[in-house]
């Protein structure tokens, strides 16, 4: 065989792989425009998926805090104490999350910790398997870190593990020591 017929074959080779190359990341890229997903979780065969459906139709909706008050002003408890925060029950949640900020603790100044930080300053999760309530001794870390008030939000979390909506932010003032 001659050498430009090689040379020949070679770049029809080359040619043909690029082209599929360029189809396959097409097609990759397309994919969910290509093959949408069937509304009913059903495949084409009538063998129905098992997953869950995601929308937010099915999301657990968030938990109204109901203890303190919001934006209450309590007596701060003696360290041996706990404060308890409390809140109404979502229906098909299994759990709930409770997320505490602190507002002026360590070295983040006048603001909220997880504002600056980007991470929450404490959370707690597997609550409320008999009851909706969290009772903790945060306050004590609130005090020791240097912190002048705290927020704490809530969530329901279903039996799939599935996180529902949170609660708007309760805020926590303080007066008095212990």
């Amino acid at each position: 065989m001659s050498e430009s017929k090689q040379k020949f074959k070679t770049e029809i080779i080359v040619a043909i792989i690029s082209l599929v190359g360029v189809i396959g990341a097409a097609l990759l890229t397309s994919w969910d425009s290509i093959f949408p997903q069937n509304e009913d979780h059903s495949s084409p065969i009538g063998i129905h998926s098992s997953s869950p459906n995601l929308d937010d139709s099915s999301k657990l909706a968030a938990p109204k805090p109901t203890k303190p008050e919001c934006s209450a002003t309590i007596k701060t408890p003696p360290d041996s104490d706990s404060i308890i925060l409390g809140w109404e029950p979502v229906q098909n949640a299994s759990t709930y999350s409770v997320e505490v900020d602190c507002f002026g603790c360590s070295e983040y100044g006048r603001t909220w910790h997880s504002l600056t930080a980007g991470v929450p300053w404490h959370i707690k999760t597997g609550l409320g398997l008999r009851t909706p309530i969290y009772s903790s001794k945060i306050h004590v870390k609130r005090k020791e870190d240097g912190g002048l008030a705290l927020r704490w939000r809530v969530w329901a979390v279903d039996q799939n593990g599935i996180h529902g909506d949170k609660s708007d932010w309760c805020n926590l003032s303080f007066y008095g020591g212990s």
